[in-house]
C-alpha cells in the first residue's frame, strides 16, 4: 500500500507543479510545455486513475484526496489548455499556406528550359 500512496504523492507533485505554473502565468497564457512533457503527465493522471478505479475498496488516506484536489485543479486549467492548443494548430496552419504560397512562386518563377 504504501508504494500507491507514493505513486499518488509523485503524480500530485507533477499536477502541483503545472498548475502553479499555469495559475501564475499572466494574461492568461499558459507557460510552454513541450507536448512530450503534456503526454507524460496526462499518462501519470489516467495510470494513478486506473489504479484507483480497480482498487475501490483500498481505503486511501490523505494521499488520494491530494490527488482528487489537484483533480479538480486541473479541470479548470484544462479550457485554457484547449485554446492554447487550437491557437498553436491556427497559427501552425497559417505558416503551412505561406510556405505552400512561397514554394508556389518559386517554382512559377523558375525558368523553363
Amino acid at each position: 500500500m504504501p508504494e500507491i500512496a507514493n505513486a499518488l504523492d509523485q503524480v500530485s507533485d507533477r499536477l502541483e507543479e503545472f498548475l502553479r505554473a499555469a495559475t501564475s502565468v499572466a494574461d492568461e497564457q499558459l507557460p510552454r510545455i513541450s507536448p512530450d512533457e503534456l503526454a507524460d503527465l496526462l499518462t501519470d493522471v489516467f495510470q494513478a486513475g486506473e489504479w484507483l478505479a480497480s482498487h475501490r475498496t483500498v481505503v486511501l488516506g490523505p494521499e488520494a484526496k491530494r490527488y482528487r484536489d489537484n483533480l479538480e485543479r486541473l479541470q479548470g486549467v484544462l479550457p485554457l489548455i484547449e485554446v492554447e492548443l487550437q491557437l498553436e494548430r491556427a497559427r501552425l496552419q497559417s505558416e503551412r499556406t505561406h510556405l505552400e504560397r512561397a514554394a508556389e512562386w518559386v517554382r512559377a518563377s523558375k525558368p523553363t528550359s
